[in-house]
């Protein structure tokens, strides 16, 4: 048996090259392979290509490993190890790469927005838009948080104002994580002929989180359909 010390090493990069582009960036809820391949929308079919790459790669690397004969076990082992052990070990630990990017910021700038999801829930009479985040803080105690979401222009054109500032202040310790669940009401223009083209696209189109402190804002784009 003949181990090929090049077959293994050439496999082992590519698949770093999938897992790579298939973190999310910094500031953003797209991976790189995202933006060069973006989701495609056709009437209500949805269609999401970008796996394709970081899968085909995977495997190419799986049989590259295989043929390298640089473990002794069999196809079905080695297939498990790497795409049930270690894969999900490395996309859930890989995030470390973008610490340094949030820890030697400043302000706002220093708070990662891990997860987001909007959505409309009712209270009463009103219709409310349901804002779900989860921050975490690399930098030091922040004081005087707002924040606020930014519907899409297309959205904006079915209520009042696309523009939905969160009332209370919060405040994030260093490296703390932060848990947030808010109801906004929201004022239809003309709520029986537009509430359910408002439903539909709501899910789709991409929206804004603005972060603001007494140093500045930043503003990401977001969109729970990814």
């Amino acid at each position: 048996m003949i181990i090929t010390n090049k077959r293994f090493t050439r496999a082992l990069i590519v698949l770093a090259a999938m897992f790579l582009i298939s973190m999310e960036l910094p500031y953003s809820d797209k991976a790189l392979i995202q933006y060069i391949i973006p989701v495609i929308r056709i009437s209500t079919v949805t269609l999401y290509l970008a796996g394709i790459i970081p899968l085909i790669g995977a495997i190419w690397s799986y049989k590259e490993i295989v043929k390298s004969n640089r473990f002794k076990a069999s196809r079905l082992m080695i297939f498990i190890v790497l795409f049930f052990m270690v894969s999900p070990f490395v996309m859930r630990n890989i995030n470390i790469i973008k610490a340094p990017i949030y820890y030697f910021s400043s302000g706002v700038r220093t708070i990662e927005i891990k997860d987001s999801n909007i959505g409309m829930t009712f209270g009463g009479d009103e219709e409310l838009l349901h804002i779900e985040l989860e921050l975490k803080s690399y930098g030091n105690n922040l004081d005087g948080i707002r924040i606020a979401v930014i519907l899409s222009d297309s959205l904006g054109e079915y209520v009042e104002s696309n523009y939905f500032l969160i009332d209370k202040v919060f405040r994030l310790h260093k490296t703390q994580s932060l848990s947030i669940s808010e109801d906004i009401p929201v004022d239809f223009i003309d709520e029986h002929a537009t509430v359910n083209n408002f439903y539909s696209d709501l899910h789709y189109d991409d929206y804004k989180i603005v972060l603001m402190d007494d140093e500045g804002q930043m503003m990401l784009s977001r969109n729970d359909g990814y």
